[in-house]
């Protein structure tokens, strides 16, 4: 198993590069087995396109506390992070 510990700075770039790494295994029919760690460097409300944001997240809350809310959508077979910049402000 290769072990692959690094961490972005941007959490967007972390899911991005999580994606990007399936994404090629799944194109060179690789079986290798990989272990990629990493944190996000600061406080991340991850969710689905499908999720009601204002009945799950008190978004109020992330916007004064400055906690980032991504979005993830899925178009085809591409993912794609969305998210409110308002909330980055750490």
């Amino acid at each position: 198993m290769q072990l692959l510990d690094r961490t972005l700075d941007d959490p967007r770039a972390n899911l991005a590069l999580d994606e990007a790494l399936l994404e090629e295994a799944e194109q060179q029919g690789s079986h290798a087995e990989l272990l990629r760690l990493w944190e996000f460097q600061q406080p991340v409300v991850v969710v689905g396109r499908s999720s009601r944001l204002a009945d799950e997240i008190h978004l109020a809350a992330c916007q004064q506390d400055q906690v980032a809310v991504l979005v993830i959508e899925r178009a085809g077979e591409r993912m794609q992070v969305t998210g409110d910049d308002r909330f980055f402000g750490r």
